[in-house]
């Protein structure tokens, strides 16, 4: 019981103390204060709340209709919505399985190696 929690514990905290050994803490403030530090952080907080307001605008009578409505083809609409929060985790598994033989699509797809 204990060594499967062992083991997810290091799988996480591994890759985080191998960036806190090899990060430049001297130069910390300068890099957190850079141009492109900044405007990436206010990319990432205009992206949340954009996406913050599109949930509340479209996911609240959404989730109202789902939860109260009759009408119907409901459990479709539901299947459907609920969809991507199935998919969403199995994406990169398929990703990373892709077929890479010399016949297979994804490699006639992809750019020639440099």
């Amino acid at each position: 019981m204990w060594v499967p929690a062992v083991i997810a514990f290091l799988v996480i905290a591994l890759p985080v103390l191998g960036l806190l050994l090899e990060a430049d803490w001297a130069r910390m403030p300068e890099l957190l204060t850079s141009e492109a530090a900044l405007a990436a952080l206010r990319l990432s907080l205009e992206t949340a709340a954009a996406s913050t307001v599109l949930c509340i605008v479209l996911g609240g009578p959404l989730a109202a209709v789902l939860a109260r409505g009759r009408m119907p083809g409901l459990r479709t609409l539901r299947s459907v919505v609920l969809l991507p929060l199935v998919l969403a985790p199995s994406a990169p598994a398929g990703s990373s399985a892709r077929p890479s033989g010399s016949g297979s699509a994804s490699r006639s797809l992809s750019p020639p190696p440099r």
